[in-house]
Formats: C-alpha cells, structure tokens, sequence
C-alpha cells in the first residue's frame, strides 16, 4: 500500500517556466537493524542521464589531473547523454583520491576543466603502485558518515575534510572488529573502505536490503533514517539515474548506519506533511544560487532543522537531483 502526499514541484530559475504539480508517493518503510528507508515514487522528465561511473566503465568520460588539489578535468565524450556527477563520489587514482565537492551537469561532449573535489588521501601527492597517476576512476562509491557528508555539502574547508576521513576511519576501527584498513595508503579513504572486514559487513546488509528493496520503475528517491533519526531525503529528475547511483548509494548509507549503532538520541521520523510543507518553503524563500558549469545551477537553502540543494540542468530545465539533510 502506497501513501500519498501531493507536492509542489515548482522549479525556478533563470527566467525559465518550469512549472508542474505532481503527486509524490512513498512506500512503506523497510527496516533492517538501526537503518529505515522509504522509497519516493513519481513522475520523471527526460534527460535520462549517464552517471560518473558508467562512463567511465564506457570508456565515454575521462577524469583527468590539473596540478591543482581542489581541481580536476572531466570531458563527457558521450554523443547523446549528459554527464550527472553527484557531490561525495569517490575517486580512486591521480596523484591523491578525491571526491566531487558539487553535483555537476555536463553537456554531451563537453569537457569541463573546473570539477570541484575535496582530497581524501592527506598523505600522497605521487603514482600509487600501477595507477594512471595522471586519471581517475569511479569507484562507484560515496563518502559516508554525517560529519564527512556534511563538510562536504556545507562548503567547509579541506581540513575540515580531512578532519572528518580520520574520525570516520576510527569509527570504522572501533566499531568493525578486525578491521585493518589500507596497509597500502593508511590515509586513503577509498582503500580503507576496501577493507575485507568492512566489505564482508556491507554486503550483508547489502544482501539483506536488497531482498526487500525492489525498485518500481517509477521510483526516483528514498528517505534514510538512522536510530530512528531522519537523516536524508534524495530524488532525483529520472527514475533509471536513481537506479543506476542506488547500489553505490545503499553502499554508503549501510556503512554509516553500522558506524552509527551504539548512538543514540530522540526520535526524528519521516512526516508527509512536513515534507510538503518543506517543498512549499522552496518556492518561497530565496536560495543561495552558484552556477558551477555553464549548464548546472545549484541552488541552496539552510532551514532552522536541515540543509536542502537542489541542481538543475539548465539546457532542459529540469531539477537533476534534490537533497535534504537533517
């Protein structure tokens, strides 16, 4: 059984008209030990995007080295399909790893030379074994934990970044018995999350998660508690993006729920209403607008109880993705 709560998904911005109505629905809960999610169910609009990491298993897009900590190249050699980078995705190689520091839009064809990412391997600035110390690869993963997500998503600066790698690291060490992390690069947040100890809890939760979890074809986002504590809300403006990021989403939100599990708190659930209400308070309060490529706005607002950004893909019109974190 399905419930329904009818937003407002009115979408503004650069003088564009964008304006629609459309009922949202959400499943009902699945629960698995301290992790609760809820699925959004609507309406999707073309473009039907390419993510980071089907790229680059296509060999269509190409993350390169500039010289620059806080600046990579990325070229979306597809044809046909725009480029969505999420903010927290992972990237392996270069001279460091890194993660997207903004969601991005890119062009069919288009190469970008300003991608914002934080680094997340304090220690090396050099070839790492038989890697293209010149590229990247996705790893198809995401940065996890609240405090490392949210430095990310609050502009903070790389400090505060590496602060929060070494807090979730010695979370994963306290709280994964046996847990060894990476011998080969102690402070790369990507290799720690390659811990055999780690990836063998993940994906029994994986698994777990997934017997439950099936994805309609018009599913577009989830809400994520933790402790019975609201965390997030994600959708995104078309149904296959949703499906193609879950995995590495899911990933994501497992490890911080296992990191999470001697924490707790008041409850803070998921309310239909407050929600609509929260879509309402979008169109009526300015945001804070950055435009971090020729073809994405990023607009953002900072409530007294969480932190909303939207980005939308200019060529279009339409809103990429959505995020609320409480």
């Amino acid at each position: 059984m399905h419930r329904t709560a009818y937003v407002l998904a009115i979408v503004r911005g650069c003088g564009l008209a964008r304006m629609h109505k459309s009922p949202f629905l959400f499943t009902n809960p699945i629960h698995h030990e301290n992790l609760t999610l809820q699925f959004l169910l609507g309406p999707f609009v073309p473009p039907d995007y390419l993510t980071l990491a089907e790229g680059c298993r296509l060999g269509i897009v190409e993350i390169l080295e500039t010289g620059t900590v806080g600046r990579l190249s990325v070229h979306n050699r597809s044809p046909k399909k725009p480029l969505f980078i999420q903010l927290g995705e992972l990237l392996k190689g270069g001279l460091q790893d890194r993660t997207i520091a903004t969601d991005l839009v890119l062009d069919p064809g288009e190469q970008y030379d300003g991608l914002s990412v934080y680094c997340v391997e304090q220690a090396r600035w050099s070839k790492r074994h038989e890697e293209d110390h010149k590229k990247f690869v996705s790893t198809q993963d995401f940065v996890a934990t609240k405090p490392l997500r949210s430095s990310l998503e609050r502009r903070e600066d790389q400090r505060a970044v590496w602060a929060a790698v070494a807090s979730a690291k010695h979370k994963m060490a306290h709280q994964l018995p046996g847990y060894l992390g990476s011998q080969v690069s102690s402070s790369s947040l990507q290799l720690s999350l390659e811990d055999a100890v780690l990836q063998k809890n993940v994906q029994q939760w994986f698994r777990a998660i997934s017997g439950q979890a099936r994805l309609d074809t018009k599913t577009v986002g989830v809400v994520i508690a933790i402790n019975d504590r609201l965390e997030k809300i994600d959708w995104y403006g078309h149904a296959r993006l949703f499906r193609r990021l879950w995995p590495g989403l899911l990933r994501a939100v497992i490890l911080e729920a296992l990191l999470e599990r001697e924490r707790s708190g008041k409850p803070r659930r998921f309310n239909e209403v407050r929600f609509t209400d929260l879509l309402g308070r979008l169109e009526t309060v300015e945001p804070q607008q950055h435009q971090p490529s020729i073809q994405t706005l990023d607009e953002r607002w900072q409530f007294a109880s969480c932190h909303v950004t939207r980005t939308t893909y200019l060529r279009t019109g339409t809103v990429a993705h959505t995020s609320v974190s409480f």
